[in-house]
């Protein structure tokens, strides 16, 4: 990812749209699986960026966080925001032992790394999850779908839900639940990379909107996570699973 970017996500995280969306959507994953383990849970945000994400989490009670990122650009930032617990790693050599959280999130990182790499990623994502731990993940859909903020980000890959399913399978995970997000803003983003093919120069897809924009944007995605509570959409801007590592298995 280009530097700069991670400034543009700091500053732009807490109120934009999308990320408030998708912040929510995670939370709301991590609480109906709180409820259902009763225990204080050991989570950790794997590939975590400028922290917006663990900022959000803080809000919940009974959950202990942990955090790293490739870039220490994005943990100096994370530090800014007062996320002393995070550090710098590799999702490919994640930072912690073997076997020790009851969640583990990773948000649009995978994608990020060469596509030979995938299944280090994944194992490596498995091996630090406990048994029967949870598995949140989401990456980019569709490599026909690539935009200027591809490039600004450095996508590698960008994924569909056959995809992820099997490479989630291989490493021995079991699938909970696999689908699209942003799927209501589907059509409009198709027609935003059509438009981009005109621009001489790629931008970011974080930018400021206007708040009335912002407010109705936010509105549409809420909605919409609320009804990937009961159905799959057969198509979005991002793939988004849930997966499990099987009980009875330990880490290498």
């Amino acid at each position: 990812m280009e530097i700069s970017e991670y400034k543009n996500i700091y500053e732009n995280e807490r109120a934009h749209w999308w990320y408030v969306s998708l912040h929510e959507y995670v939370k709301q994953i991590i609480l109906d699986y709180q409820k259902r383990s009763s225990k204080e849970l050991r989570v950790c945000d794997a590939g975590c960026g400028t922290g917006g994400l663990l900022l959000q989490l803080q809000d919940l009670e009974g959950l202990s966080l942990s955090g790293f990122d490739y870039s220490t650009e994005a943990i100096k930032f994370c530090w800014l925001r007062g996320l002393t617990f995070t550090k710098q790693g590799s999702i490919l050599n994640i930072p912690y032992g073997n076997s020790c959280f009851d969640v583990v999130i990773s948000i649009d990182v995978v994608y990020l790394i060469e596509k030979a790499l995938h299944a280090q990623a994944m194992a490596e994502l498995f091996r630090v999850l406990k048994p029967g731990g949870l598995l949140v993940i989401q990456l980019a859909a569709y490599e026909w779908l690539r935009s200027g903020h591809d490039a600004i980000v450095h996508t590698k890959h960008r994924f569909t839900c056959p995809e992820l399913e099997e490479l989630a399978e291989q490493a021995g995970f079991v699938r909970l639940r696999i689908g699209y997000r942003l799927a209501m803003l589907f059509p409009l983003a198709v027609l935003q990379r059509v438009m981009e093919h005109f621009q001489q120069a790629p931008t970011s897809g974080i930018q400021p909107a206007h708040p009335l924009v912002n407010k109705l944007l936010l509105s549409i995605m809420r909605v919409e996570n609320l009804l990937l509570k009961r159905i799959h959409f057969p198509f979005g801007l991002s793939v988004v699973g849930t997966f499990k590592k099987p009980f009875g298995i330990n880490s290498p």
